[in-house]
């Protein structure tokens, strides 16, 4: 990288890209490449937060990359990927609990007298 700016992205006049002129620019990119509208930098940026908080980052830590200014912009990411993470572990536990038990998927008796209750007259 050059050391002549402080900004990595700049113009093609040498000039730092404000926030909305780089998204515009990729939008026009992006269509000119024949991608879908859906495809903007406001999505990948987005998909990076997902992926970062998926891979356990904190929302602090989210901030400090993505340069979001508020906990609120970002415990979204982080709440999903909380959310996901505690229905792994919890279906990791059942499935643990059914592996570590002797019993198969037979259901319990509902009836005090157990397997009486299905045997037949006379039998």
């Amino acid at each position: 990288m050059p050391k002549a700016h402080l900004t990595y992205i700049v113009t093609a006049y040498g000039k730092p890209r404000s926030k909305y002129g780089l998204g515009n620019d990729f939008a026009k990119w992006a269509t000119e490449a024949g991608l879908p509208a859906r495809c903007r930098l406001h999505g990948l940026k987005k998909s990076g937060m997902r992926r970062l908080a998926e891979a356990g980052g904190t929302a602090h830590e989210l901030m400090a990359i993505s340069g979001h200014k508020t906990l609120a912009e970002v415990q979204r990411y982080t709440k999903d990927a909380d959310r996901k993470k505690l229905a792994d572990s919890g279906m990791a536990k059942l499935r643990s609990q059914s592996e570590n038990s002797n019993v198969t998927n037979v259901e319990s008796p509902l009836h005090k007298q157990g397997s009486n209750l299905f045997k037949t007259k006379g039998g």
